[in-house]
């Protein structure tokens, strides 16, 4: 079929097979080789955190519950776990037709119905899907002239990791196989057994001291408590002498207080008296209002008679003239007569 076709259009299979060349050689020049190819596989990782806690403690609240959670997943075929120490790791393997998308949904239903149950310093699960693009793509050996190995160490810590995290497309470096220096310290026991000896002696020196300043204290102590004793009484007879102060002043008070009752009432009779002799002053004073009004009038009326006095001496004095050229006249008028 494919013979005759290709025998009666050449033309078109010829164009045909030019096509699908100039296809190939584009898709050759676009396309890009990869060591490990980004795939999903059939695995699933659940990371858990409980800070502080030891890997038994782990082990039985966060583990085993996410154990026993996910044997139920569909398509699970194996579940396998680490616990360590602040961490429960729980690794779940399916099978290899299984859709990794939906077994996630159903992992993350899962453990939200279990996640209720825990402390609150058990972190929240995270779950993780295997790659090959987590996988390192990169491993490298270092050896330096002239440096020993933990020389070495201490440079690639210092220097060469520091440089490779800032290449772009670096997510993490690790280093194994270090080599960190060390002490080992070796103590002799007969060393030890004389220091030992050393100490213990100066141990029951200072033992005795103390024992013998715990003597003296005691003895202060009995001291103290003759003294105490002592104390007790005269406080007894304090406070005997203050109850009989105490009602020595509460009768002294009822005296002060019927003396005070007794000056009240003195008080209050002597504010009656002020009030009379006040009503009195005030009389009076009317009375001396009055006589001033009179005295006032008196003056004015004495005035006006020692004006009339002056007018009366006034005219006695006019009389007196008269009565002088009277007397005058009458000794003229004797004289005449004489001489007549």
């Amino acid at each position: 079929m494919i013979s005759r076709y290709s025998v009666k259009k050449p033309y078109t299979v010829v164009v045909a097979v030019v096509l699908i060349i100039i296809l190939g050689v584009v898709s050759l020049g676009k396309m890009d080789t990869d060591l490990l190819p980004s795939m999903n596989l059939p695995y699933a990782i659940v990371m858990t955190t409980y800070a502080g806690a030891s890997p038994e403690t782990v082990e039985t609240v966060v583990t085993r519950p996410i154990e026993q959670s996910m044997a139920t997943v569909t398509d699970i075929e194996n579940v396998s776990s680490q616990s360590r120490e602040n961490v429960s790791m729980v690794i779940l393997e399916f099978q290899s037709s299984t859709n990794m998308d939906s077994a996630s949904i159903e992992i993350r239903e899962k453990l939200d119905q279990i996640s209720g149950y825990w402390d609150d310093s058990v972190g929240k699960p995270m779950i993780m899907k295997l790659n090959p693009d987590m996988m390192p793509i990169m491993i490298a050996a270092v050896e330096i002239d002239g440096m020993e190995a933990t020389e070495v160490t201490d440079y690639v810590g210092s220097h060469i990791e520091a440089e490779i995290e800032s290449v772009a497309g670096v997510a993490s470096v690790s280093t194994t196989g270090t080599v960190t220096e060390s002490m080992e310290v070796l103590i002799s026991e007969e060393k030890v057994k004389e220091t030992n000896k050393k100490v213990a002696a100066a141990l029951d020196k200072q033992f005795e001291e103390k024992e013998q300043e715990l003597a003296d204290a005691e003895e202060e102590l009995a001291e103290g408590k003759e003294k105490l004793e002592d104390g007790k009484e005269e406080l007894k007879k304090g406070k005997e002498q203050l109850e009989q102060g105490k009602s020595q002043l509460v009768s002294g008070l009822a005296q002060g207080q019927e003396q005070m009752n007794a000056a009240e009432e003195q008080i209050l009779a002597g504010e009656d008296e002020i009030d009379e002799k006040l009503a009195m002053l005030d009389e009076k004073q009317e009375e001396l209002n009055e006589g001033k009004q009179k005295l006032q009038e008196g003056r004015e009326q004495a005035e006006q008679g020692f004006e009339q006095l002056n007018t009366a001496q006034s005219g006695i004095e006019q009389l007196q003239q008269a009565m002088t050229g009277l007397d005058d006249k009458e000794t003229e008028l004797n004289q005449q007569l004489s001489q007549a």
